[in-house]
């Protein structure tokens, strides 16, 4: 990735906790110290003690052997939960930051990343900064101020000491970071890139579960999984065999940096210029100092896999919505008209064309319905009006102003929507409902359940409204859950309702029943319900026919019946099947509703 991206990055990521992060490193740097005063007065303590000098001589050694060894354990401690602190502060932040920017990007902008990768992205790729900084930033700091105050006091033994100590640690400390990060570089885009694939099979193996076991085609997903499992498995072998090797290198380094410093300390003992009994405790100081580098091999995969992570999720939020809110937005709190004039739309990944000069006209307090073939762009059309996608040409507006001109929270207030699919999080019916209103009362949930056709099946469940859903609400049946999203809805109480293919999973029967409760109770709601099942539509004020692109039929059920159109013979066509399958009497007694 480019170098100043992510250095900006890092420290946009590093500065709000910068005066914690500082007091971490100085108590980092202070535990290496204090371990490296603990071999050092201990190897003093050692040398002079064969002598056999009066214990008095020894009296300052012994305390510092005391001291070190104590204050090791305690800066230790302390340390570790201030490191600790900044990296879940840090990382609180950029998953909070992340899904900021991920919002923003739903639905348009994110159709083209699988749901393994972006799931692999917000939990491997934010897990790895949780490393960051007592792995990447803290490290090279701590290692430079233990440098710094190692070389200071073998300068105080002696300046060739001194110049030889520095040297051997810098080019120690460069030699394996710069090795760290070059061998890894390479191996972890192929590492991420293998680990995306794997999470993605996964979950397409686990949410497709039952159907290829229903078409017998398990042993071959499961061929495709152990493939990538076993690619997988050979990058992290390579990764871990890397970072051994590296702190071999660690280990051999600093053998090699006591014995130059050894042989240095012995030639300047015979030349008198330094005092024999120091010659032992240069040489282990020397070689208690490479414990700063025993996180370098770990530091420099941490650093490659940082700026694959950053690379991956600049990648997500650098990417411009799809929509975004005006400068200066109206406001906008109450529903008058709806009015689509000449509007083409097409989606970026496809071209094709979705809409061809679509026009429709909706007032106030009208029940309608849009209608047509499945795939004809009747839930695009909910997109477009929801501001998750931006139309080419044309023109959408509300209340006579332009739908940019409207922040995308004002039009996701005004209109609520009964999806296809409505997700359900773990918990109770009654959390999820509350979802939609949450200062809604127990009166006006019992109200929405009751129009939804819900309270009955309700009224059996042990625990009623504080009954468990399941994950997705697998523990209702698919009905059930859409009638409780259409509960969610009218739970909102906005003055636009769309009810997206409310009839899925329901008999014409319930359909019909489900609008006979709907609409005496919202008598001042607007309501728009998208379907391709036209059975149950008798009671609607208008209901527009859109097929290839456009409107091509309109007016009310009498109307169209009576123009013999594609409404009718569709209708026709669905009427007779309910017929045949004996649904058509058992809803033939329901009169229409005068409105």
């Amino acid at each position: 990735m480019n170098s100043f991206r992510f250095i900006r990055f890092s420290w946009q990521l590093f500065l709000p906790v910068f005066q914690q992060a500082a007091g971490a490193i100085l108590l980092g740097s202070m535990t290496v110290l204090a371990a490296i005063g603990l071999i050092g007065t201990s190897t003093y303590l050692i040398s002079y003690a064969a002598l056999q000098p009066s214990i008095a001589v020894l009296q300052v050694a012994i305390i510092g052997v005391r001291f070190f060894g104590i204050s090791r354990s305690v800066f230790r401690y302390l340390e570790r939960i201030t490191s600790h602190s900044v990296n879940l502060r840090m990382v609180a932040r950029l998953r909070l930051w992340f899904y900021e920017k991920v919002e923003k990007l739903v639905p348009a902008a994110m159709s083209q990343y699988d749901s393994g990768d972006l799931l692999d992205r917000v939990l491997q790729d934010v897990g790895v900064l949780e490393q960051f900084f007592i792995r990447v930033i803290a490290p090279p700091i701590v290692a430079l101020m233990v440098i710094a105050v190692t070389t200071l006091f073998m300068f105080s033994l002696n300046v060739v000491l001194g110049w030889s100590t520095l040297w051997l640690l810098l080019v120690a400390a460069w030699i394996i970071l710069a090795l760290s990060i070059y061998l890894h570089r390479n191996q972890q885009k192929r590492y991420a890139d293998s680990r995306s694939r794997l999470h993605t099979q996964l979950i397409s193996l686990v949410d497709g579960n039952a159907d290829i076991r229903v078409n017998g085609h398990l042993p071959t997903f499961l061929e495709l999984l152990n493939v990538k499992q076993t690619d997988y498995s050979r990058l992290q072998r390579i990764s871990t065999r890397t970072v051994a090797l590296l702190n071999a290198l660690v280990s051999i380094f600093a053998g090699l940096a006591m014995m130059v410093v050894f042989m240095e300390a012995t030639k300047l003992t015979r030349g008198g210029e330094l005092d024999g009994r120091l010659i032992s405790v240069g040489a282990l100081l020397v070689l208690a100092s490479f414990e700063v580098f025993i996180s370098f091999p770990q530091a420099g995969l941490t650093l490659t896999q940082s700026a694959q992570s950053i690379d991956r999720l600049l990648d997500i939020s650098e990417r411009k919505p799809e929509t975004s809110d005006p400068m200066l937005p109206v406001v906008l709190t109450d529903f008058q008209s709806l009015d689509i004039t000449n509007l083409q739309f097409s989606y970026p990944c496809t071209g094709q064309q979705l809409f061809e000069n679509l026009s429709l006209h909706i007032e106030t307090g009208q029940r309608v319905a849009l209608v047509g073939p499945s795939g004809t762009g009747k839930t695009s059309l909910v997109n477009l009006l929801l501001g998750f996608w931006q139309y080419q040409s044309g023109s959408i507006s509300i209340n006579g102003q332009e739908l940019e001109r409207y922040t995308r929270s004002d039009l996701r207030n005004l209109i609520r929507v009964s999806i296809q699919k409505p997700f359900f999080f773990p918990g109770s019916i009654r959390q999820n409902l509350l979802l939609a209103n949450p200062d809604a009362t127990e009166e006006d949930l019992h109200r929405a359940l009751a129009m939804a056709q819900c309270k009955e099946w309700l009224g059996t469940l042990p625990g009623g409204l504080d009954a468990e859903i399941g994950e997705r609400g697998n523990r209702v049946s698919e009905g059930q859950r859409k009638r409780l999203d259409l509960a969610r809805t009218l739970l909102a109480d906005s003055p636009f309702v769309i009810l997206d293919e409310p009839f899925a999973g329901i008999d014409a029967l319930t359909g019909s029943e489900l609008l006979l409760s709907i609409i005496p109770e919202t008598p001042v709601k607007t309501l728009l319900i998208i379907t391709h099942q036209l059975t149950s539509l008798d009671y609607l004020d208008h209901i527009f026919f859109l097929d290839g692109g456009r409107i091509v039929e309109s007016g009310n059920h009498q109307e169209l019946m009576k123009l013999s159109g594609r409404y009718a013979r569709m209708y026709r066509l669905q009427k007779g099947m309910i017929n045949e399958t004996g649904w058509g009497q058992a809803g033939a007694g329901i009169k229409p509703l005068t409105l």
